[in-house]
């Protein structure tokens, strides 16, 4: 019985780690998976989290010259 939990969990875990995080300000799909380390993405703000291209840009860059 423990085994089929053990897998159930890990199974959970495998579905979770594939699959492609959204942006957390507008919920666009980005182009990396859970299981991508953050130091191998662009656009990731500690603290926040993953955000896509174009939030990026109109929070950081467009502020920045405004």
């Amino acid at each position: 019985m423990e085994n089929k939990i053990e897998n159930v969990v890990d199974n959970e875990q495998n579905k979770v780690n594939n699959s492609i995080e959204k942006c957390v300000i507008c919920g666009v799909n980005t182009p990396y998976r859970f299981s991508t380390p953050i130091s191998q993405r662009e656009f990731y703000v500690e603290g926040v989290g993953q955000i896509c291209q174009h939030c990026y840009y109109d929070i950081f860059i467009k502020k920045s010259r405004g």
